[in-house]
């Protein structure tokens, strides 16, 4: 209540500290959040953050568990990359329902086990993701749509699920693989002017692979966007 609807953040951060001393994982995971810097106003300290991490996952704190997971996958707070500390504390976090640990171990299922059973598993995790509020993943499911990675391929569901994200959260990856899906005719008539403008609207969102398609585009069709097949 004091951080979120009175924003009083010293005593936030006051009975924070008094929760975590009982060893509330809520608490202990807020106040590492906060050892990385945040309004809560305490000065950075990584080695403090992770300790509080480990303790709150330990106590079974699902965004602790995420946040564990991916200092061992990436090497975050001076932690040692460990592939197989990170897969475990993800897989717990996705059985929490972090939707974030579900975008992740569905990515890692995805592109690094790749077995047809694998990948099956990360379309579950994209979708568990989505139905728990984490909006981009349904690019991911998109994704696996248009390949058929886990999921018979059905390209006009791939591109429901691009449209949906573009429509949600503005996405400049969602962009792009809308503008692959005009250009192509995957899912929709083929139609090179709707492609340039979702290329474009990529690059305005942060994608820049959208401005090597538009430039593509342009030297396939000789400069002509009109055409549809």
């Amino acid at each position: 209540i004091y951080e979120t609807e009175k924003q009083d953040y010293q005593n936030a951060l006051f009975y924070y500290r008094m929760a975590a001393e009982e060893d509330f994982p809520d608490a202990l995971e807020r106040l590492a959040e906060a050892y990385l810097g945040d309004e809560l106003g305490l000065e950075r300290d990584e080695a403090t953050a992770l300790k509080l991490f480990k303790k709150a996952a330990k106590l079974g704190n699902a965004a602790a568990e995420y946040n564990l997971g991916m200092a061992y996958a990436c090497g975050y707070y001076g932690v040692t990359p460990d592939k197989d500390k990170a897969i475990f504390w993800l897989k717990k976090s996705a059985k929490g329902e972090n939707p974030m640990a579900c975008v992740q171990m569905g990515l890692y299922n995805l592109y690094t086990v790749k077995t047809d059973k694998a990948c099956k598993k990360a379309f579950e995790y994209f979708q568990n993701a989505y139905y728990l509020g984490e909006e981009e993943a349904v690019i991911n499911l998109g994704l696996c749509y248009l390949q058929g990675k886990g999921i018979e391929r059905n390209p006009k569901e791939a591109v429901k699920c691009f449209t949906e994200a573009v429509k949600r959260t503005n996405s400049g990856i969602a962009y792009y693989n809308l503008g692959l899906c005009y250009e192509n005719g995957f899912g929709v008539r083929k139609d090179y002017k709707k492609a340039i403008e979702a290329y474009g609207k990529a690059v305005e969102n942060g994608e820049s692979a959208g401005l090597v398609a538009i430039k593509n585009l342009y030297l396939k069709t000789n400069g002509s966007t009109e055409k549809k097949d």
